[in-house]
């Protein structure tokens, strides 16, 4: 995946500077959950589909929604998503990080509109 060499602290459940990731003790552990995500390629190209479909990019980066948060709204209803898992499916849907975005959960180039129209979906379904 094209992915692996763009993003090398892209991994399962975040994207991070092993160094800022201190539950990594080794670099083995690192490549570890690195190649978890890989694994969970169907789960990312679902999470890819559902990025595509429900949010729109914007020019500039918008600090207000990190992965973690946007990730809770496609999880009401394609099930659950590992972090890492969901950061692979924006980039892979063309959104952007940052350059110097290293934190666990990056914020992305994602329209408040967009967002604000997944959040009253997900309100009017409970």
């Amino acid at each position: 995946m094209k992915l692996w060499k763009e993003k090398p602290v892209l991994n399962l459940t975040e994207m991070g500077r092993s160094s800022l990731a201190p539950r990594y003790r080794s670099k083995q552990d690192l490549n570890q959950n690195r190649q978890s995500l890989w694994k969970e390629e169907a789960i990312a190209n679902a999470a890819c589909q559902w990025v595509q479909s429900h949010l729109q990019p914007k020019k500039t980066n918008n600090a207000r929604y990190t992965s973690y948060s946007l990730k809770h709204l496609a999880e009401s209803d394609i099930g659950y998503l590992p972090n890492g898992v969901f950061i692979a499916a924006m980039l892979m849907a063309g959104f952007k990080i940052r350059d110097n975005d290293f934190d666990l959960n990056p914020s992305f180039n994602v329209s408040t509109t967009t967002v604000k129209n997944c959040q009253k979906e997900e309100m009017m379904a409970f």
